[in-house]
C-alpha cells in the first residue's frame, strides 16, 4: 500500500517545485522544540457539528462510571452506529456554556466559548486556533455546511460558526459542487475543468478590482469582496498539488450534479472532506450539520420536519434517533476511510481526532447548563481513548478547548475565559482526565 507522506512528497519532487514546504517546515519546527520522534507525524482534527442538541440521554451508557472503558458496554441507540470503534471512542459529560446563553444556536460561541453572537465573533474559536499550531497545510481550515439542497444553492459561502479573531469571520463552504470545482477543478476535465478555468478568470478579476478600488470602496464594501479572496486563496493553495488531488478526487457523480435530496449533498461534502484530508490539503475541518444555526433538513431519510421546528422535538424521539444515526454513520465512515490509509508506521487515524457535539449544547431554547461532547481517536497518542468520562466540579467548554490545545503542543491556561468570564470555571488549565 503506498504510504500518504512518501506519495505526497514525492508527488511535489515529480512536479518540479517542493508543493509542500509549509507542511514539512512546521515538522521540522516541532522537532526543534524538542518533541519526540513518535510525535513527527501530522497530527489533524475534525469537528462535527450539530445542530439543535445533543443531549445526555443521547450519549448515556447505562450503569458505567467516569473512567471507565467502553469496549464491552452497550451503546444508546442514538450512536449505536460507533460500536464498531467503540475503542476509540469517549463520551464526555459533565462540561457547560452558561455563560454562552445558547438559545437557539450558540453560533461563534460554541467554539469560541464565549456568548453568541449571530452577526460577530467575539475573538478565535478553537478549529482555528488549532489551525495556527498543527502542522501547517495548504488550507488551514476546511469548513463545511450542510442545510436543504435550496439553501445550499443560494448560499454557497455561509458564516456562523468558526473566526480567526474578533470580528474576522471564517468562510463555511455550502455547494459541493462548487467545493469540488476549487479543490479539484485544477485536476479535472470536461466540463469541471472547463467551469474551474472560467471561474478563475472571474475571481482574478475580482481579486484586481478589489485591490484598484481598495482605498475608494467604503469598509461595508470590502468586507463584501473578502468572500471572493478567500475562496481565491483557497484555489491558489490546493492547485500546485496535482498528483496527490488525482490520487484522493472523488468520482463527480450525480449526487454532486443532480442530487435527488440534501442528504447526496451531505454525503459529498463529506466525501470531499475526507479527501481533504487524505490529500494532505487540511489538517483543521468543521463540518456544520445545519449550518451553524437552527435548522436542517433530511428529506433523504424520509423525515418532513425541517428547520426551526425540529427543535421542538425530542432529542430522544423517532425523527431525531434517525438524523442521529446517519450522523454518526458519516462519522463511522471517516474513522474506516482514514484507517485504511496508511501514514508513518500506522494509519491516518492514528493521528486523527474528531470531537463531535452539537452547535447548541443540549437542546434548543436551553441555557447551556449541559454540553455534551465525544471524540473518536487519541489525536497522536495524546487524547484519552475508549472511555466514558464524567466532568465534576463545574468546567466550562472552554476547558475542553484548553485541553485540545494542550494535546497539540500548545497549553493555555484557559481558552478565551478571561475577565469577567473567569467565574464560569472553577479550575485553570487542560482536563486531566482526557489526557494520555
Amino acid at each position: 500500500m503506498l504510504n500518504r507522506r512518501t506519495m505526497i512528497k514525492t508527488c511535489g519532487a515529480a512536479a518540479g517545485v517542493n508543493t509542500t514546504v509549509p507542511f514539512y517546515t512546521a515538522l521540522a519546527e516541532h522537532r526543534e522544540i524538542g518533541q519526540p520522534k513518535s510525535a513527527t507525524q501530522p497530527k489533524r482534527i475534525v469537528f462535527f457539528l450539530q445542530s439543535q442538541g445533543f443531549s445526555d440521554d443521547n450519549c448515556a451508557v447505562k450503569g458505567i462510571k467516569s473512567g471507565k472503558p467502553l469496549a464491552s458496554e452497550d451503546l444508546p441507540v442514538f450512536i449505536d452506529p460507533l460500536a464498531p470503534h467503540r475503542n476509540k471512542l469517549t463520551i464526555i459529560q459533565g462540561l457547560h456554556g452558561k455563560h454562552i446563553s445558547p438559545a437557539h444556536s450558540a453560533y461563534y460561541g460554541c467554539l469560541g466559548g464565549y456568548r453568541r453572537n449571530k452577526s460577530t465573533p467575539f475573538d478565535i474559536t478553537i478549529d482555528c486556533a488549532l489551525s495556527k499550531v498543527l502542522p501547517k497545510a495548504p488550507v488551514p481550515l476546511l469548513s463545511v455546511g450542510m442545510e436543504s439542497l435550496n439553501r445550499m444553492k443560494q448560499v454557497p459561502i455561509f458564516h456562523a460558526t468558526s473566526a480567526w479573531g474578533p470580528a474576522d469571520k471564517a468562510s463555511m463552504i455550502c455547494d459541493p459542487t462548487f467545493l469540488y470545482r476549487i479543490m479539484f477543478g485544477s485536476v479535472a476535465t470536461g466540463k469541471q475543468r472547463n467551469t474551474y478555468d472560467e471561474n478563475s478568470k472571474m475571481l482574478d478579476f475580482i481579486a484586481r478590482t478589489s485591490t484598484q478600488s481598495a482605498k475608494t470602496l467604503p469598509e461595508s464594501g470590502r468586507k463584501k469582496l473578502n468572500p471572493y479572496s478567500d475562496i481565491r486563496k483557497f484555489r491558489d493553495s490546493v492547485s500546485s498539488m496535482s498528483d496527490s488531488l488525482k490520487t484522493y478526487m472523488p468520482e463527480f457523480d450525480e449526487k454532486y450534479s443532480a442530487p435527488q435530496h440534501e442528504t447526496d449533498w451531505h454525503d459529498a461534502m463529506l466525501d470531499l472532506t475526507i479527501a481533504a484530508l487524505k490529500s494532505g490539503l487540511t489538517n483543521v475541518a468543521t463540518i456544520n450539520s445545519g449550518c451553524g444555526e437552527f435548522y436542517g433538513s433530511w428529506e433523504g431519510l424520509g423525515v418532513g420536519a425541517k428547520g426551526h421546528s425540529l427543535g421542538h422535538l425530542s432529542m430522544t424521539s423517532d425523527i431525531w434517533t434517525r438524523i442521529r444515526q446517519y450522523n454518526m454513520r458519516m462519522l463511522s465512515k471517516l474513522v474506516t476511510s482514514l484507517e485504511a490509509t496508511p501514514e508513518g508506521n500506522g494509519t491516518m487515524m492514528d493521528n486523527t481526532l474528531i470531537v463531535y457535539t452539537s452547535n447548541n449544547a443540549d437542546k434548543q431554547h436551553t441555557n447551556g447548563a449541559s454540553w455534551p461532547f465525544m471524540t473518536l481517536g487519541n489525536f497522536g497518542g495524546t487524547m484519552q481513548e475508549g472511555h466514558y468520562v464524567k466532568i465534576e466540579n463545574d468546567r466550562p467548554i472552554n476547558s475542553f478547548y484548553a485541553t485540545l490545545l494542550k494535546a497539540a503542543g500548545s497549553p493555555v491556561e484557559h481558552f478565551n475565559l478571561g475577565g469577567a468570564y473567569e467565574k464560569y470555571d472553577t479550575g485553570k488549565g487542560p482536563l486531566r482526565e482526557l489526557l494520555a
